[in-house]
């Protein structure tokens, strides 16, 4: 395997909710591409900062529910989550929202992880995409690492 693309990022509570887009370029064609992903930290442990997050979001989207805190701590701990989403030269390969903080993707012509296509691995622009769905705690660092074969 050989090493084609590493990049770390720290994400901020102020790109919830939006898309962040990694790229690189392969300068050959190649059979196969593993692509390893991971973040930390994954829970927020801070118990009264869960319980103010919870209660915030109750008042916002439910506000008919009464919920006391004892009720909320049983949702403890909460947890950040990203998304990852690949795109070949020739367009969008597939997306994969698991709850793993740390995730190993392949993608090649015979056979692709779950959530991707099939697909020829092509010299030219490719992007990894995080969709950070959730950010509970202060930042989120996030470790991308490409291989190819």
């Amino acid at each position: 395997m050989e090493s084609i693309f590493k990049t770390e990022y720290k994400v901020l509570p102020s790109e919830e909710y939006s898309h962040i887009k990694f790229s690189f370029v392969l300068d050959k064609d190649y059979s196969s591409l593993v692509i390893k992903t991971s973040y930390s930290p994954k829970y927020e442990e801070d118990e009264e900062k869960c319980l103010e997050l919870m209660r915030e979001t109750v008042k916002k989207q439910a506000p008919y529910l009464e919920l006391n805190d004892s009720e909320l701590l049983n949702n403890m701990p909460l947890a950040n989550h990203i998304g990852w989403s690949i795109d070949s030269p020739s367009g969008y390969i597939g997306t994969k929202h698991m709850h793993n903080e740390t995730q190993v993707h392949y993608i090649s012509e015979e056979s692709s992880s779950s959530g991707f296509f099939k697909c020829k691995v092509e010299k030219g622009l490719w992007q990894i995409t995080a969709s950070i769905n959730s950010i509970v705690t202060n930042y989120i660092d996030i470790v991308i690492e490409v291989e190819a074969e």
